[in-house]
């Protein structure tokens, strides 16, 4: 057997598949797009703009909450404001790092704004870039604080959309860290949870 060709096919393959994956799917399906509530709120990551208009249009979105900074050396940015801006949708920012941390105003807002929209009955995408940390973050809030799922629920959702609490290990303990501060805004502004998700352990199950 002829190993170092057996090792170049190998090595040809996942080169391959990894362009496929960084530079074609992308293109084909929408990153990480799923249902969070059934034809009302959607998440997902950077959608191509290849394909942002049709997802817009397949599933009437309204409002896209995103979580990434504004940038202006990021090319999409300038495009997906565009193309928003022509198809009628409101396109609003609550930006946060990476991981998932930040500015706790930022998940504050993102949670009310996607209840005001949602109360309005708009139909609300919610994503960042990868559609794993940011958003993981906030759905999980969301759906644990507002929509009153279970944590583990919510907490299997993030692993679902690829959060690794090993990768990333400051979302949970910052969750855990912020959750009170959520929890008075949240009660302040009319949204009262009917349990305190607990986040502490999650990582272990």
């Amino acid at each position: 057997m002829n190993y170092r060709l057996l090792i170049a096919c190998v090595v040809g393959f996942l080169v391959i598949a990894a362009l496929f994956n960084e530079f074609v799917k992308p293109r084909i399906f929408p990153k990480r797009f799923g249902a969070v509530i059934e034809d009302s709120l959607f998440r997902s990551g950077r959608i191509h703009p290849d394909l942002l208009p049709s997802v817009i249009e397949d599933h009437q979105i309204d409002t896209i909450v995103t979580l990434t900074r504004d940038v202006s050396t990021v090319e999409y940015q300038p495009i997906e404001r565009a193309i928003t801006s022509e198809m009628g949708v409101d396109l609003v920012r609550f930006p946060l790092d990476g991981n998932g941390t930040g500015e706790v105003s930022s998940y504050i807002g993102a949670l009310t704004h996607i209840y005001d929209e949602l109360g309005e009955g708009r139909r609300v995408l919610v994503h960042c870039a990868a559609g794993s940390q940011r958003t993981g973050g906030v759905m999980f809030l969301y759906q644990t604080l507002v929509l009153q799922k279970s944590e583990g629920d919510a907490y299997k959702e993030m692993i679902d959309y690829d959060f690794d609490p090993e990768r990333n290990a400051a979302l949970l303990p910052y969750l855990v860290d912020i959750l009170p501060e959520v929890v008075d805004a949240l009660g302040a502004y009319g949204i009262s949870p009917a349990a305190v998700p607990e986040i502490k352990g999650l990582a272990a199950k």
